[in-house]
């Protein structure tokens, strides 16, 4: 669904977001252990240039500005980013939408691209679109894409957990689907499951001389155990 459809949402959302992600039980039951993962995976040093899409209230963003890093925000809501603007002061923001054209002040290359619980908003095709113009042109050599989101090691834990039926306007990966749409892509993707419903993805640019590999580390097996519902954005 496009983003500004969604925009009522998390503009009503974004007061009580730091509260809601942190009381849920449900898919942000490991909300707190996502933004460490992403952290540990993005392996920043001080003084990387890290852009964040959707940087919500911060929280993310707060993480990588304690480690040096220069830190740019994106987010579609500015009642997010009026909160970020005072959590992180360091961050420079821009208020926008990930799929509309970018304005010229993002014109340029990161050493790390993250999103964190972001990127369910968009469907598969539009993930992979997404993922292929920030490597080419928003990567610099040696970068990483880092996303931590609602994901599923396979398609059928995913339709075993019941979470196609969850929110009919959010999209949650597979990362074996994920693979297979990246092939020929010209990027490299793995991922680390960090709860039943949670994971990460490592995304890069291929070498020219060897093709997209794929690297899923499936962890958990089985059904997923029974949870709450989770807290959705408009209740």
């Amino acid at each position: 669904m496009p983003e500004n459809t969604r925009l009522p949402i998390f503009e009503r959302w974004a007061a009580r977001y730091d509260q809601s992600v942190r009381t849920d039980q449900g898919i942000f039951a490991s909300y707190d252990e996502v933004l460490d993962a992403v952290v540990h995976a993005a392996a920043v040093a001080p003084g990387m240039r890290v852009l964040e899409l959707g940087i919500g209230t911060g929280n993310l963003a707060q993480r990588f500005v304690t480690l040096g890093c220069e830190v740019w925000g994106t987010d579609f809501s500015p009642a997010m980013l009026a909160i970020v603007r005072e959590k992180v002061p360091q961050v420079t923001l821009i208020q926008m939408d990930l799929t509309a054209d970018w304005p010229e002040a993002l014109q340029q290359r990161f050493d790390r691209i993250v999103a964190n619980f972001v990127l369910h908003e968009f469907d598969l095709a539009t993930k992979i679109s997404l993922l292929q113009r920030l490597a080419t042109h928003h990567l610099m050599a040696q970068g990483l894409i880092v996303v931590g989101d609602v994901a599923f090691a396979t398609a059928e834990l995913r339709q075993q957990s019941g979470a196609e039926t969850w929110d009919e306007d959010e999209f949650y990966w597979a990362a074996d689907e994920t693979m297979t749409a990246c092939a020929g892509s010209g990027l490299e993707i793995a991922f680390q499951p960090i709860s039943w419903c949670t994971g990460v993805f490592v995304v890069r640019l291929s070498s020219p001389l060897q093709m997209p590999t794929a690297d899923v580390a499936t962890g958990l097996q089985g059904p997923p155990p029974t949870v709450p519902q989770p807290i959705r954005p408009g209740g």
